[in-house]
Formats: structure tokens, C-alpha cells, sequence
């Protein structure tokens, strides 16, 4: 097996475990007899929310399945079965539509993230992207990456587990969604550390991304192109410099839009659903039965838990297609020609060694990318 072989199987093997181990918790927990949070416990439909929702995440990251649509298709299956095998009678429990529907909402929600996520633009932005995707890959490769991320989800766990008995029925929601925040906060910060050490490292050894050997003592031509002496890919400089980001007026410009949109069409949902529950007040108050009233309508009105999911994944799902939209028009800045993209000075006449060299202006580290080497494109 060759090492780029070797480097794919390394970093799904600890993607793959974790999704078999959640796959068996998951289902262990949605099939424990008699379970029941009761009333005043936490929201259970957004529990089923967020935990239908790391499914296709898993999945994806697995590498088994390589078509997005395919894993969407698989979690649905998988949630469908695992709410109707609830129904055996010897579990005590029950298979619910709303349950289902939180389910599905979760599983779509991530399934969004995913696409809005995925590389875009031209050679460019995905050279730039190519940096980010290979951090996370061998980051997550490592094992003491999950035991952070499983430490510290145990450290804000086990107070809340040792005070839970203590706790009134109508006292449990606010500790355990504290909980919650506290370790999403925790997590993200301690990520960032990891994360930009990794990315300085990576920089400075110039890792391949195909078998993550240093490509750092390789001659490059005048267009910065080189092939990794141990796996033999073709390996470029503009993979390894740090991309300079918009500056705030670039930045404002490019996320007007997105921003812009994401509030209409937040604004427009809510409206609806404030407007179709204000609806079945009034027609309560005419004195109209239940029978009589729109099925969405009495759902709207009776089935609190479940609005609550529905908006908070309504609210995931826009902020997904505004990002998605934010990152294709960030994939025209950082893929356009001859510019500097920190200050914007033509780089055409600007000398270049091995294919790098610096802005003449601000000093930004820029690269010639091959592909569009005939047309004098420039990777920063």
C-alpha cells in the first residue's frame, strides 16, 4: 500500500470509530426501556434534533459513503427505522411523528451545513481550502483530539449528573442547557489553540497533503511547481501561504448580501409562523373545535417542544445558505488575478523566485499558481 494509501486510511480510521461507537450509543439510548424525560426535563425534541444531526457528519467524514445525497438518504433511512423500532412492546416506549420530524430536521440541517461547506471557486479558493481541509483531517487523526472533546463534554457533564437529584423538576432545563453552552464555548476555544498551532506547523514543514511528508527541502520552478519526492504528487508553494484575509471594507462588502437576505428570510418565517399561531387563537376564540381547524395549524398551537426545534433548525438552515452564499462570493476575492488581494497593488511586474515572491507595496507573500500560469493568475 503506498503512503498516500497509507494517509487516507490514517486519518478515516479514528472517523469511522467514532462513528460505530455514536452509531451504538445512539441507538442504545433511543431503545432503552421505559425512558421517559418526563414534562418539565429538557426539550426532547431538540436532544433528537442535535443528535440525528452529528449522523450524517460522521458519515461523511467516514469516507464511506462519497456522495452527499447518498448519506442524507441513509440517515433518513436510519432515523425512520430507529423511531418505529421503538414500537416493540417489550421497550415500553413509542414511536412518535413528532420525534421523527426532529429527527428529520436535524438530519437536514447538517446536511445543509455539509454542502454550504464544501469547496467552491476556482483554483484559487481551493488551494486555499485544500490547506484547511488537510488540518482537520490530521487533527481529528489523532486520538487526544476526541479525548479533549470527550474530557471536556465529561468535565461539564458530571456536575450536572451530581446535582441532577438535587435539582426540581422545573429546575432541570436552565443547568442543563448551561451545560450545554458552556461545553460548545470550552470546546471551540481549545479547538482554535490546537488549531492555529497545527496550521503554523503545517506551514512551515509545507506537509504533502497526499502522504503528509515535508516537502520543504524541494526545488520548485519559476511557477512554484515541485512533486513530493515520497509519494510523487505534483505539490505547489501556493499550498503553504497563509492567505491574507479581506480587509473590513472587503469583508463588509462581500457579506452585505448574504446578511441582508438571511434577515428577510428570517424575518418572513417568523412571521408566518406568528401569524398561522396567532390565526388558531382566533379561531379558538370563534369557537371553532379542534376537528375543524388546519391539522398545521393545531400543531402550531399545541406542539410547543416541537415548534422549538422547527424554528431553531429553520434558523441553522438559513444561517447555512447564507454561509454558503458568503463563501462562494469570498471564492471570487481570493480567486482573483494579478491583485494583491491585502492592498489590492498589481503583482504582474513584481519580481518572483521559485514562483514566490512578496508585494512590492504591503509585503504579502503571493505565489504564481501552473494551471493559470500562461495567464499570469496569482495565488496569495
Amino acid at each position: 500500500m503506498d503512503k498516500a494509501a497509507l494517509r487516507i486510511r490514517r486519518v478515516t480510521f479514528s472517523w469511522r470509530a467514532v462513528f460505530v461507537m455514536y452509531a451504538l450509543v445512539l441507538t442504545t439510548a433511543t431503545h432503552w426501556p421505559r425512558l421517559d424525560l418526563g414534562p418539565s426535563g429538557p426539550n426532547d425534541k431538540l436532544i433528537h434534533l442535535f443528535a440525528f444531526g452529528l449522523m450524517p457528519l460522521l458519515l461523511w467524514r467516514s469516507r464511506w459513503i462519497a456522495r452527499l445525497g447518498l448519506v442524507f438518504l441513509i440517515s433518513l433511512l436510519w432515523a425512520t427505522l430507529d423511531e418505529y423500532s421503538q414500537s416493540i412492546e417489550m421497550l415500553h416506549r413509542w414511536a412518535t411523528w413528532q420525534d421523527l420530524l426532529a429527527n428529520v430536521l436535524g438530519i437536514t440541517t447538517m446536511s445543509l451545513w455539509i454542502w454550504a461547506m464544501r469547496p467552491v471557486g476556482g483554483v484559487g479558493n481551493r488551494m486555499r481550502l485544500a490547506l484547511h481541509n488537510y488540518i482537520i483531517e490530521e487533527i481529528f487523526s489523532q486520538w487526544r483530539a476526541w479525548a479533549v472533546l470527550a474530557g471536556v463534554f465529561v468535565a461539564c457533564a458530571v456536575p450536572l449528573i451530581a446535582l441532577w437529584p438535587m435539582l426540581t423538576p422545573t429546575g432541570i432545563t436552565g443547568p442543563f442547557y448551561l451545560a450545554l453552552i458552556i461545553w460548545i464555548f470550552t470546546t471551540f476555544l481549545i479547538w482554535s489553540g490546537i488549531r492555529r498551532a497545527y496550521y503554523q506547523s503545517v506551514l512551515k514543514h509545507r506537509d504533502c497533503f497526499s502522504c503528509s511528508e515535508s516537502c520543504a527541502d524541494l526545488f520548485y520552478d519559476d511557477f512554484g511547481r515541485s512533486r513530493c519526492a515520497n509519494c510523487g504528487c505534483d505539490v505547489h508553494l501556493a499550498y503553504w501561504l497563509e492567505s491574507a484575509s479581506p480587509r473590513l471594507a472587503v469583508f463588509l462588502r462581500l457579506a452585505i448580501i448574504p446578511v441582508v437576505t438571511s434577515i428577510v428570510m428570517l424575518i418572513a418565517g417568523f412571521m408566518l409562523i406568528a401569524a398561522t399561531a396567532l390565526a388558531y387563537d382566533k379561531l379558538i376564540s370563534l369557537g371553532y373545535g379542534s376537528p375543524a381547524l388546519p391539522r398545521l395549524v393545531r400543531i402550531i398551537g399545541t406542539e410547543k417542544a416541537l415548534m422549538q426545534a422547527v424554528d431553531l433548525a429553520g434558523l441553522f438552515m438559513v444561517f447555512a445558505l447564507a454561509t454558503r452564499h458568503y463563501r462562494t462570493k469570498l471564492a471570487r476575492f481570493y480567486d482573483q488575478p494579478y491583485r494583491c488581494r491585502k492592498c489590492g497593488h498589481d503583482l504582474r511586474g513584481t519580481p518572483t523566485s521559485a514562483g514566490a515572491g512578496r508585494c512590492g507595496e504591503c509585503g504579502q507573500h503571493f505565489a504564481r499558481s501552473p494551471e493559470l500560469a500562461g495567464a499570469g493568475y496569482i495565488e496569495q
